[in-house]
């Protein structure tokens, strides 16, 4: 399973980013029983430009069925939806702990963080 993590230039080392549409990076991990597999740090090249509808779409294509992040907003949650791409909304902390704990299972979403 292919699984996308808003984050900074610091990839897995560094933290979820705070709001996905701001987000410069996105970690790209394989999923396999339980465990990590392989991760892969990719730029957004939509950064600074925050249009509605273009990262959703470029989550998909790098083939994510699951992004986790920390805030997002109400339209980029829609097309998430229409994409089928399942949420874990409100995760704090590092990328690395949250892929870890998104394997095991045991992370789940929480409050969003966005205030837009």
């Amino acid at each position: 399973m292919k699984v996308a993590v808003s984050a900074t230039e610091k990839g897995i080392e560094g933290d979820v980013a705070g709001h996905f549409g701001n987000a410069t990076h996105f970690v790209v991990a394989e999923i396999e029983e339980g465990k990590v597999k392989s991760t892969k740090l990719v730029e957004n090249p939509h950064a600074g430009q925050h249009v509605p509808g273009d990262l959703p779409k470029f989550i998909k294509e790098l083939g994510a069925e699951t992004m986790i992040l920390c805030g997002i907003g109400p339209m980029a949650i829609k097309l998430f939806n229409n994409y089928g791409i399942k949420l874990v909304i409100g995760v704090e902390g590092k990328v690395k702990d949250a892929l870890e704990q998104y394997a095991k299972g045991m992370l789940e979403s929480e409050e969003n963080k966005c205030s837009m």
